[in-house]
């Protein structure tokens, strides 16, 4: 079963970084093939990182809602 991303949640990437995420984009895009739903998230620094939601799962652990 694939977790579900939400904002605000915390991640922790396979490098030992954690993450927060911000927003999802693109939810209601019309051409999901073209404009894929997207994970857009903060490091500790508050440097903006965006990826796809299937990218962003592959090296992402979710550590808290």
């Amino acid at each position: 079963m694939q977790q579900e991303v939400l904002p605000g949640t915390r991640w922790q990437h396979r490098n030992g970084n954690y993450y927060r995420v911000r927003m999802l984009v693109n939810e209601h895009a019309e051409d999901p093939e073209r404009y894929p739903v997207m994970v857009v998230y903060i490091d500790d620094k508050h440097r903006t990182w965006c990826k796809s939601v299937d990218r962003f799962l592959g090296g992402m652990t979710l550590v808290s809602g």
